[in-house]
C-alpha cells in the first residue's frame, strides 16, 4: 500500500512541478526582463499578465470546458505552456522594444494554461483518496524552488535566459507520461470507488445534498464533472466561500510582498559586486518558493481547519514588509529568512483548503472541480488586485 501511494505521489508531484514551473520562472526572471527593455517601473506587469486572463479561463472551464475530455484538456495545456516557453526565450534574445510587448504576450499565454492546468489537475484528484492531493501540491510547491533555483544556477554557469527557458521544454514530456499513467489508473483501479454521500443522506444543515443530479444524467462521462447549472454554482459557493475567501486574502497579501515590496527592497542593489545583493530579488523568490514547498508538503504532518489564523499571520507579514520596503532596516539575510515564512503561509492555506474540499462528504464528487475552480478564480482575482497595487506602489508610493 505504501509503494502504491508513492507511485501516485511521484506522478502527481511531477505534474504539479512541471505545471507551475513556467509560471515561477517567468515571475523570477521578471526583474531582469524589465531591465533588459528599460521598463523597470512596469516589472509588476509580468505578474499582472500571468493572472489577468486566468480568471477568464477558469470561468470558461467552470461554465463550458469542465465537460470536455480530461485527456484532451491536458494535451492542450501542455502545448500552450510549451509554446509560451519558446516565445519568451525568443524575447530574451533581443533588446528591441517589441520584445517587451511580446514577452508580456508569452506571459499571458503561460498564465492561462498554467491556471487551467492547476484547476483541471486539482479537480482530477477527486478520482483518488483525498490524501493524494499532497503529491500535486508538493509538486507545485517544489516548482517554486526549482524555477528560481534553475535560473540562479544556470545564470551562475553563464547561460543566457534564452537557453535557460529552452532547457526546460523536455519536462513537458514527463508531464504527459505521468498524466497518461494516472488517467489509466483512475479508470482501472478507482473507477468503482466513490466518496459521494449516499442518496438521501443529509448534510449538517439538514439540507438534501444534490446527489441525484451529481450521479445522474447531468454528469459528463468524459470528465466525471457535473454539467454547469445555477444550482451547482449556488451550492458550491455556499459550501466553500469561506475557504475560497481566506485563500484569496492570503495570496493578495503575499503577492504584494513578493512582487512589490521585494522589488522596492532590492532595487537599490542593482550593480552590486556582492552576488547575494546583486541577485537578491531572485533569491527572495527562491526563499518564498522554498517556504511554499515545505508547507505544501506538510499535509501528512499536520492539518489546519481554522484557516483564518493563516490569513491573520500573513496580514502581519504584509505590514512588516511594507515597513521594510520603505526603510530597509532588516538587512539582506533577514529578508531571506522572513520570505521563507511568507511562503509557508501561502503553502499551508493552499494545501489545507484543497484537502478540506476533497474531504467534504456533503459535496458530491462531481462538484469538486467546480469548488476548486471557485478557489482559483478568487485566488487569481486577488493576485490581479495585488499586481495593480504593486504598479501603483512602484510609480506613486515607493518610487
Amino acid at each position: 500500500m505504501v509503494k502504491k501511494f508513492y507511485a501516485y505521489f511521484t506522478a502527481l508531484f511531477t505534474i504539479g512541478l512541471v505545471n507551475n514551473l513556467g509560471y515561477v520562472m517567468i515571475a523570477s526572471g521578471a526583474q531582469a526582463l524589465a531591465k533588459q527593455f528599460d521598463e523597470e517601473n512596469f516589472m509588476a506587469m509580468f505578474q499582472l499578465m500571468l493572472v489577468i486572463f486566468s480568471v477568464l479561463i477558469l470561468v470558461l472551464n467552470y461554465r463550458y470546458l469542465s465537460a470536455m475530455n480530461t485527456m484532451l484538456r491536458v494535451c492542450l495545456i501542455i502545448g500552450g505552456m510549451a509554446f509560451s516557453f519558446v516565445l519568451i526565450s525568443i524575447c530574451s534574445a533581443t533588446s528591441q522594444k517589441w520584445g517587451f510587448g511580446v514577452a508580456l504576450v508569452a506571459t499571458v499565454i503561460m498564465g492561462i494554461f498554467q491556471s487551467w492546468g492547476e484547476c483541471v489537475m486539482l479537480g482530477f484528484t477527486k478520482s483518488f483518496p483525498p490524501e493524494y492531493v499532497s503529491g500535486f501540491s508538493s509538486g507545485t510547491g517544489f516548482a517554486g524552488v526549482a524555477g528560481a533555483g534553475i535560473i540562479l544556477l544556470l545564470k551562475l554557469a553563464g547561460l543566457s535566459y534564452t537557453v535557460i527557458y529552452l532547457c526546460v521544454l523536455p519536462l513537458f514530456g514527463a508531464y504527459l507520461v505521468s498524466f497518461i499513467w494516472l488517467w489509466k489508473k483512475a479508470k482501472t483501479d478507482w473507477s468503482s470507488k466513490s466518496l459521494l454521500v449516499p442518496e438521501g443522506e443529509s448534510n449538517l444543515q439538514g439540507e438534501s445534498t444534490p446527489t441525484e443530479e451529481a450521479e445522474g444524467k447531468n454528469v459528463s462521462s468524459s470528465s466525471g464533472n457535473a454539467l454547469f447549472s445555477m444550482e451547482q454554482l449556488k451550492y458550491v459557493w455556499k459550501k466553500a466561500w469561506f475557504l475560497s475567501t481566506n485563500l484569496g486574502l492570503v495570496y493578495f497579501l503575499e503577492y504584494c510582498i513578493i512582487t512589490g515590496f521585494a522589488d522596492r527592497a532590492t532595487n537599490q542593489n542593482s550593480g552590486s559586486s556582492d552576488y547575494f545583493k546583486a541577485n537578491a530579488y531572485v533569491i527572495l523568490q527562491f526563499c518564498y518558493q522554498f517556504g511554499v514547498m515545505i508547507s505544501r508538503s506538510s499535509l501528512s504532518c499536520f492539518k489546519i481547519k481554522k484557516v483564518w489564523i493563516v490569513t491573520s499571520l500573513q496580514a502581519l507579514n504584509f505590514v512588516l514588509w511594507w515597513i521594510e520596503a520603505e526603510t530597509i532596516f532588516l538587512g539582506t539575510w533577514l529578508e531571506f529568512i522572513l520570505m521563507i515564512w511568507v511562503g509557508c503561509m501561502g503553502g499551508i492555506i493552499y494545501v489545507n483548503v484543497a484537502y478540506l474540499i476533497l474531504t467534504n462528504k456533503e459535496m458530491p464528487q462531481s462538484y469538486k472541480e467546480a469548488a476548486m475552480n471557485q478557489n482559483l478564480c478568487i485566488n487569481s482575482s486577488a493576485i490581479i488586485l495585488s499586481s495593480v497595487f504593486c504598479i501603483i506602489l512602484d510609480n506613486f508610493i515607493i518610487t
